[in-house]
């Protein structure tokens, strides 16, 4: 169960650790309260082997048990984290299909987006689907600038 609960903390980490407001939501750590120290050690040094990898939270019912920075800016330096987000947004849309909610990737946005297009859009639009958005092959125009993503 530890295993479980350590990795499903790591995975969430990198996006709360771009997260302005994380600070603010979580307590100030105490030395790994209620974990086991010699597992927590061995799995920062795993961590810290992950070469893309810059910081880890592990927090259990909102209360940060163990934090570390290894590259990169301080956890209270907004960082841009749009892998990690696309990442949690797949998994939303993955929640939404099994719910019930989309019919699956190959549904078209248009079925629940359409009241949002301009009014008079590219007929394509019409054809991008949920799949389309979350692999990132909608073909809509770049939000991030000039430098980014050329």
């Amino acid at each position: 169960m530890h295993r479980r609960t350590l990795l499903a903390a790591g995975l969430t980490l990198p996006f709360m650790h771009g997260c302005s407001q994380a600070a603010d939501v979580l307590p100030s750590p105490a030395p790994t309260q209620g974990l086991n120290a010699a597992l927590m050690d061995r799995v920062a040094v795993r961590a810290e082997a992950l070469p893309r990898l810059h910081a880890m939270i592990v927090a259990r019912d909102g209360q940060r048990l163990f934090e570390r920075v290894w590259r990169g800016p301080s956890l209270e330096t907004p960082v841009n984290v749009k892998s990690a987000s696309k990442s949690v947004i797949a998994a939303l849309g993955g929640v939404a299909i099994g719910q019930g909610v989309f019919q699956g990737v190959e549904q078209p946005i248009s079925a629940f987006l359409a009241d949002r297009f301009p009014a008079t859009p590219d007929p394509r639009l019409a054809e991008v689907t949920i799949g389309d958005l979350l692999s990132m092959q909608a073909g809509l125009g770049s939000t991030s600038g000039a430098d980014y993503g050329a």
